[in-house]
């Protein structure tokens, strides 16, 4: 019973290994696809606005609700937090850090994944496609619009979050306008930009290459994602977006 568990677990190890091994090699397979500029054609970019509208602007409004309601929310603790523990004097700061270095991008992230990276219509066009150029064209729209476009609506993300937070500090905490304002200006620098733009780009990319490796994968074997796969895909992609957020904040801080 022992030797069958040691067996199996072996296997598992090893299999795992050899599909990491297989991502790794496809992530820089893909990347290297991306900066081919004969992969740019006619196809692709049609494809990239297709994508670009059912990732962003088809669901601008909820991005909205989510940037200014969740913003609002989380600004409020993290001012509290900082009023009652002394710390009035680095508020300007630490919002700073909240809202760009940290909040924006992994909230966009996770918002690309949920309502993006794994609906049942992206699901279903890439399980359909058979023809290796289709394929190719609909991968390189997909991974472009992440580097691009998650950046920009991290940014967006941010800026709502900065405007929630005043109204936040101007009606809960008797903060005035020109403090506020004095307050960010302050506080925040062009590395906080770089990094949001960067953090935004590695994850959403890394991200999305985890259901297109798999569509890949089962494709292969003619099996279609279904719900122990989607579980699967979205357990790493949480794995991927958390290891991020952990190196960025051992590098930047």
């Amino acid at each position: 019973m022992f030797l069958k568990f040691l067996e199996n677990t072996g296997d598992k190890t090893i299999l795992s290994v050899k599909e990491g091994f297989s991502f790794i090699f496809f992530v820089f397979e893909s990347i290297l696809n991306i900066l081919n500029p004969f992969s740019y054609n006619k196809t692709m970019f049609k494809n990239l606005v297709l994508e670009i509208y059912e990732s962003s602007i088809k669901r601008f409004l909820s991005f909205l609700f989510l940037a200014v309601v969740l913003g609002s929310i989380l600004i409020l603790i993290a001012m509290i937090f900082a009023i009652r523990f002394n710390l009035v004097e680095q508020i300007g700061v630490l919002l700073i850090s909240f809202i760009v270095n940290e909040f924006s991008p992994i909230f966009t992230t996770l918002f690309f994944i949920f309502v993006y990276g794994l609906s049942i219509q992206e699901k279903t066009k890439l399980e359909s496609l058979n023809d290796k150029n289709d394929i190719l064209n609909l991968y390189n729209a997909k991974l472009v619009n992440c580097i691009f476009l998650v950046p920009l609506m991290s940014f967006l993300f941010a800026t709502l979050m900065i405007l929630s937070a005043c109204v936040v500090s101007i009606f809960f905490l008797d903060f005035s306008l020109e403090t506020y304002k004095n307050l960010i200006i302050n506080s925040i620098a062009l590395e906080n930009i770089f990094i949001l733009l960067i953090k935004s780009s590695v994850s959403s990319l890394l991200i999305m290459l985890v259901p297109i490796f798999y569509a890949n994968k089962l494709r292969q074997f003619n099996k279609n994602i279904n719900v122990a796969s989607s579980l699967k895909i979205f357990i790493i992609m949480l794995i991927i977006l958390l290891s991020i957020e952990l190196a960025s904040i051992l590098i930047v801080y």
